[in-house]
């Protein structure tokens, strides 16, 4: 059986960046707790079968895992506002949010960047009241203005 000679320091990355533990990319490879983590120590080598299955689950392509680990995250820190506080992001969340970001680098690269931007900094837990009013001045709106409420919907 072949196997997949993986940077395992890269596979510990994507399971960190993605909120995942070992046991879910065992769960998800077929295989236990114990290789998993001898993957990412690099005592032991996947197979392909299994490489392909963790490349699903960690949502990268099965090559990402032969390179070494990229030096930043590319899950966005975008803050969530629903209520969760500073808890970690769930792991679906944290996919789609990656892949969202990636959609939005695909159109910018396909269209080009809008003519007109808001023209702020990133948004996240330190940031977002100093945002917020420069988001208000960009709009011509007055400091204290709250937006009307809308229905809240049930997830």
């Amino acid at each position: 059986m072949a196997r997949a000679p993986i940077n395992g320091a890269t596979l510990t990355w994507a399971r960190s960046v993605m909120h995942l533990d070992a046991q879910d990319v065992a769960s998800a490879a077929g295989t236990t707790l114990e290789r998993t983590l001898a993957f990412e120590s690099g005592d032991e080598q996947p197979t392909l079968k299994q490489l392909e299955k963790i490349a699903k689950k960690l949502d990268r392509t099965m090559a990402f895992f032969f390179a070494p680990p990229p030096t930043s995250t590319d899950v966005p820190q975008t803050p969530d506002f629903r209520g969760r506080g500073a808890e970690p992001l769930p792991p679906l969340l944290a996919r789609e949010m990656r892949r969202a970001e990636q959609h939005r680098d695909t159109v910018l690269d396909l269209q080009g960047a809008p003519e007109q931007t808001a023209r702020v900094g990133s948004i996240n837990w330190d940031t977002y009241r100093k945002r917020a009013s420069e988001l208000r001045t960009h709009l011509g709106l007055r400091e204290e203005f709250v937006p009307p409420r809308m229905a809240r919907t049930r997830y």
